[in-house]
């Protein structure tokens, strides 16, 4: 090898150490953590060209100096290693470890000063000669007492670096994984490259340790910015979960509420509800809702579940979805419950259902529609012409015993089985909170009965929900085409309510 070569092979590390010092201050000098890569970028480069003008001069005392100079460099590069390394996984280090810092560039200061004063003193070097400057210098060191010092405290750095990195790697998640690696392997290969120089007594033509670094440098770089990445998108994944609209609760195993977002604590806030150490279900009772097991599994559903809600006399409709939260290894360890206010969708939709004539809760008709159907009806071709007027039966007191959702679901099944109900041509409606009717052209008085009857059979043999379906009903039939129809639908409701009155004391009877 020749001077030429050595001092090519040193050039081509201080460009490539330069273009990263250079990409890092003009792309990301803003991101955490490149202040100390482009910190150790100089100090690497001053290196290399103490390096480079060894091999380039002619004049001895002059090759002395850069050979006694760099190691101002060396003994500073394996602390920044370190701090870089600390940087990457605590960002904020404690005064304390601030101090400790300060303390560990005592050895790196020391050897500064005695290196660059070595040809007064021989506690870096005791005894140093040159026997051939050319092609190659080649000379003999005798190393004196401070550079074991000055060594020993870049190997225990360089080891503490080590450690503090399979210490923490173990620790992050596992999008983290990959810089942290990246990382790991540049400290590796910065203490590898070193071992292999130490116990020289006649130095290699080109610096090992050195080209060592230069490598690592890379590794540093490169898992800098991926980790710089992997910050920015779970900076940007915060901030979408603090600014979204939707009111959403991180819940540990148990159910306690870990976090709310924005949103979220306005909302409590405005409920006078702090949400503290409150378990989700507190939460929710405090809105007005005990929600149980049950509405959680309807939660759990793509579509969620409907919380209606008043504040203020306004009727608030939010949805509620629950979703589990899981590790690496696909365990879970918690949930996201997010409400949304779909409040003024879901009046909308009411608003279009009831102008095309559809009750939003249960299907079928709505009262409007049931005045349209009503006039169209009521003809002569149509007799004979039944109504059944229906009252359900204990809706309040399901309501109020099981929960608002339990009562929907309650005039869902009677809706269903009136609708069922109907003959060819006949049409069920909803024209009340617990009203229905049903229109039967072409059935007599006795079929609107037996109707009538099979409706009750029907219900009655229902038995998979924690109340019994049931419904008062009354009927009357329009047989001559005098007859009014509305003085029909008024002896329906008649004897529609003398049966409810008998089927009150059986539903009591049955909530006991």
């Amino acid at each position: 090898m020749t001077n030429a070569l050595a001092v090519a092979i040193n050039f081509a590390q201080f460009l490539a150490t330069a273009v990263i010092g250079v990409i890092a201050f003009l792309k990301q000098r803003d991101k955490p953590l490149i202040k100390q890569i482009s910190l150790l970028c100089l100090v690497v480069a001053g290196w290399q060209l103490c390096e480079i003008g060894f091999f380039l001069t002619n004049i001895p005392a002059l090759a002395r100096f850069f050979f006694d100079a760099k190691l101002v460099f060396v003994s500073t590069a394996p602390v920044l290693v370190l701090f870089l390394s600390y940087k990457f996984y605590i960002r904020r280090p404690s005064p304390a470890e601030k101090k400790l810092a300060a303390v560990l560039f005592i050895v790196p200061a020391v050897t500064s000063v005695l290196a660059l004063t070595s040809t007064l003193h021989p506690f870096i070097r005791k005894e140093f000669a040159f026997v051939e400057t050319f092609p190659l210098y080649t000379y003999i060191n005798v190393r004196g007492l401070w550079f074991w010092v000055h060594s020993a405290h870049c190997y225990l750095v360089i080891l503490a670096t080590i450690l503090i990195i399979l210490t923490q790697h173990k620790r992050l998640p596992k999008e983290y994984k990959t810089p942290s690696s990246l990382l790991l392997a540049g400290a590796l290969v910065a203490f590898f490259c070193n071992i292999s120089t130490i116990t020289d007594l006649y130095s290699p033509a080109v610096d090992v340790t050195l080209i060592g670094l230069s490598v690592s440098l890379i590794f540093f770089y490169v898992a800098v910015s991926a980790n710089n990445k992997m910050d920015f998108l779970a900076l940007a994944r915060k901030e979408i979960f603090w600014y979204l609209e939707e009111r959403i609760f991180i819940l540990d195993l148990d159910r306690s509420v870990a976090d709310v977002n924005r949103s979220g604590r306005q909302w409590l806030q405005s409920l006078d509800i702090e949400p503290g150490s409150l378990s989700f279900w507190e939460v929710t009772s405090r809105i007005g809702r005990d929600l149980g097991p049950d509405a959680l599994k309807g939660a759990n559903t793509e579509d969620g579940v409907d919380i209606y809600l008043s504040s203020a006399g306004h009727p608030l409709i939010y949805n509620l979805r629950e979703r589990p939260i899981r590790n690496s290894l696909g365990e879970q360890i918690g949930f996201i419950a997010s409400f949304t206010d779909v409040t003024r969708y879901k009046l909308l939709i009411d608003r279009l259902e009831e102008t095309a004539g559809i009750d939003p809760l249960t299907g079928l008709g709505n009262r409007r529609s049931y005045e349209r159907a009503r006039k169209a009806l009521d003809r002569a071709e149509n007799l004979p012409l039944s109504v059944i007027l229906g009252d359900v039966n204990a809706l309040k007191m399901v309501n109020d015993t099981q929960g608002h959702q339990a009562g929907d679901t309650l005039l869902r099944v009677v809706a269903s089985v009136l609708s069922d109900s109907c003959p060819p041509g006949g049409a069920a409606y909803r024209i009340g909170g617990d009203e229905f009717l049903m229109l039967l052209p072409h059935v007599s008085v006795s079929e609107a009965k037996n109707i009538l009857a099979g409706i009750q059979m029907i219900l009655s043999k229902i038995k998979r929900y924690p109340f019994a379906p049931s419904i008062a009903l009354g009927c009357a039939t329009k047989s001559a085409a005098g007859e009014d129809l509305e003085e029909l639908v008024r002896q329906a409701d008649g004897n529609m309510y003398r049966s409810k009155a008998s089927a009150r004391a059986e539903q009591k009877e049955v909530f006991k």
